[in-house]
Order: structure tokens, then sequence, then C-alpha cells
């Protein structure tokens, strides 16, 4: 795997991509087949690191996981250990805590190491404890390691936090309910169409879940799930960004495997730019013939503009005409792109997570390094609508949600090559 991506931008991106399976759908409905007593088949799992980390850790658990050429995955996890999960692995990704609320609710009892993934700022995990307190869990943080014990969970009311509607409480408290006794009603619950496509899922096998995609999720604790068969949905942040690179080089691209229901704040963001935003049969397509204009965004839970298309955002923002306001509501450390986009020419200031945006007509290529996965994206987006060669550092990260970038981008007419190791 190479490390380096060497990209001549300048250049109208032209014709469709299909975006792989969503990152942030599957990662939560891989760790909830731990609660399936029976073959889980899922479809359209992408072939990205942060997948193939979540495969690792269901195996140390004892699940049976088979991966099959066509983006296929069987899982089987009739039978669970409590094994000792290495540190290492588990810090690859934030998601890894996702695992807590199968294995309590199968073995009663979990331990896991502290999550690693992004560095965004402050992110404890508190938020992600607290709702499994109240289900009658107990949960410490011990020698780096979340311990949670206490089996089956008891139903209650559990409040998430309003101001964020947390994706990863969501799916966490869905996980540790499914079998529990009694009702469990979730207020403030993430609306996102994974969460929909995940209860879709449970409900498949056997779960009583109500209210998916309502800030009011109710749960009826059942006995066991069942094998079930599901398709991820397609991932709209993929999605997302590549209609970003495309009205960034000026082009027109168009993404297959999404709605634009599933990205409604973000479509208007993007034609309130100027860019000609259109449903098409399987997809959305995206044309930019011209300068952008500048505009003024909030990141906020879904519907709204989502945090993760921020940074990318911010790239085509960089060159549009006119002054941009950029506010960052949900992660105080979401602005390490902005160093790197500077470095191509970019105008921005910033003040905690408030960022202006002086948009000019061009950016100009430069050595730049991709700081997490969604900075990444930004410096793609940056890349392909600069002049001159971008060499983008990093690449492990961008491995980590997107799949096959380099030969998407080359799809598209993007002039991109990789080379080096990977570190």
């Amino acid at each position: 795997m190479s490390d380096t991506l060497h990209i001549l931008g300048d250049k109208p991106l032209q014709g469709s991509v299909v975006v792989g399976g969503s990152k942030n759908g599957t990662l939560p409905m891989l760790a909830a087949c731990l609660l399936v007593e029976g073959e889980c088949r899922l479809q359209n799992i992408p072939r990205i690191e942060d997948v193939e980390t979540m495969l690792a850790l269901l195996r140390r658990c004892g699940a049976k996981v088979e991966r099959s050429p066509n983006n296929e995955v069987v899982i089987c996890a009739s039978e669970l250990s409590a094994a000792e999960v290495p540190a290492d692995l588990a810090g690859k990704m934030r998601a890894s805590y996702y695992l807590l609320g199968p294995l309590a609710g199968r073995l009663g009892r979990a331990c896991l190491p502290l999550p690693g993934g992004c560095d965004l700022g402050s992110r404890p995990v508190d938020y992600i404890l607290r709702p499994l307190e109240s289900l009658g869990l107990t949960a410490e943080i011990r020698d780096e390691r979340l311990l949670l014990n206490g089996s089956p969970t008891r139903g209650g009311r559990v409040e998430l936090d309003s101001r964020y509607r947390s994706p990863g409480a969501t799916f966490t408290t869905i996980m540790a309910a499914c079998l529990g006794d009694g009702e469990t009603v979730i207020e403030n619950a993430c609306g996102e169409p994974d969460i929909v496509s995940f209860c879709e899922f449970l409900n498949l096998a056997g779960a009583k879940i109500q209210g998916a995609g309502s800030s009011t999720i109710r749960i009826q604790g059942v006995k066991r799930l069942r094998g079930v068969e599901h398709q991820v949905l397609g991932d709209r942040l993929e999605a997302g960004t590549f209609l970003l690179a495309g009205a960034a080089s000026r082009g027109d691209v168009t993404v297959l495997g999404v709605s634009r229901e599933h990205l409604t704040g973000f479509v208007e963001a993007l034609e309130e730019c100027g860019v000609e935003v259109r449903d098409e049969p399987g997809g959305i397509r995206a044309l930019c013939p011209k300068r952008p204009r500048a505009i003024e965004i909030i990141t906020h839970p879904f519907p709204g503009f989502p945090t993760d298309l921020q940074p990318p955002m911010m790239a085509l923002l960089a060159c549009a005409e006119g002054e941009s306001r950029v506010e960052e509501s949900i992660f105080d450390g979401r602005m390490g792109h902005v160093e790197e986009l500077r470095r191509m020419g970019a105008s921005i200031e910033v003040k905690m997570r408030k960022a202006v945006i002086h948009g000019v007509p061009l950016l100009k290529g430069a050595e730049v390094e991709a700081l997490n996965i969604r900075a990444g994206g930004a410096l793609v987006v940056a890349a392909v609508g600069a002049e001159d060669e971008t060499i983008l550092r990093g690449l492990s990260h961008l491995a980590r949600g997107y799949e096959r970038i380099e030969e998407k981008l080359s799809d598209l007419g993007a002039q991109v090559q990789a080379d080096g190791p990977a570190s």
C-alpha cells in the first residue's frame, strides 16, 4: 500500500462513480452481529481499513468471519468468548467501543482498551457510558480499559445530549437494549439514514425497535436474535466528497448509490454555492462550470450540514467568490486541515470553532499531509481544483474511510499516481 498520492489538478472531473458501503453504517452493524445467535450475511461492505479492523476485533471475540470478493461478509457469532482485545488493535479506530453493548448483552461483561481514531479534539467516552449505566450496567475506566458488567439490561428512559444527537451513543444504546428486559426509550436519538438501516437490520433479526429516524426510539427487549441478510447503505460522506471534488474542479460528476434525502443539509449548501444539483436514477449529479459563491454554514446533526463534510466543503469555499464563514458545532478539534489548505494558498482565519474563508481564484499545488480521514478528503478536493501538482501524504488515513479512492478519481479523469510504502 502506498502512502503518497500525486495529483495534477486544474482539470474538470467528468463522469460517474459508485460509492462504497457506508463506513459509519457498516461498523456498528458488524458489531451488532455479535448479538445474533446465527449467521448474518451482509452485502455492500466496503474494503477500507476500519472495516478490516472491526472484522479482526470480531474474530478476537470468537466470531467466525468470511469475506467474499463481491463485498459480502458472513458472520456467525453463535459462540462468543471474553478474549483479551489488544490495545494496538482497538486503538486503530474510534468505533471499537461498539463492541461494549453486544458483549454485555450476550456475556454480561465487556473489557476493551480505550478507543483510538482520528484526533478531533476532546472526545471523552462518558457520553457512551452514561446511557449504558441508565440501563443498569456498571461502567468504569480502569488501567486504560473500558469495563462493563451486568446483564440483562433493564428497560428505562435514556436521554442523549440534544445538541449532538450522537450516532455513536444511539447505536450503542440500541445494541445494549435489544436483549434487555422491558422497554427502553431513547430520547434525542440520532436520525441519520445509517440508524434507520441499522434498525431495519436488527428488526429483521427479531428485535423490536420503533421510531428509527426520529428523535425518539423505543426498544422492547427480546430473548434472542436470529440470523439475517441485509445490505448496507451507500456512503453519503464519500458521495459528498466526490461531489465537492467535481465542483472544485469545475466539472460534472454523478455519484451513484445515494439519494438527496441522505444528504439534505449538504445538498442545500451546495446549491447555495451555485452548484447545480440534479437527481439522477440511483444517484446525484453536480455541475459547477463557474466559480462557486461564498456561503455561511454551521455543522449540525442530521438532517443538517454534516460535520464530516465540513473539511472538504471548506476546500471548495477556499476558491469561492467572496467571504465564507464556517462554524463547527460538533467537534472542537476539527480545524486541523486549515493549515494544510493554507499551504495551497487558501486564505483562512480561525478562531476556536469558527473560520472565515476569503476565497482566492485558484489554489496552488503543494506538499500536504492528511491528518485524519476527512482532512484527507478536504485535501483531495483542493488538489483536483488546484493548479500544478499536489503531493498528498498520509494515505493511511484516507484508506480508513475511502474505498479505492485513487482508482475512482482516475475513472473521473483525474491525473493521480500513488507511490512509496505506507508508514
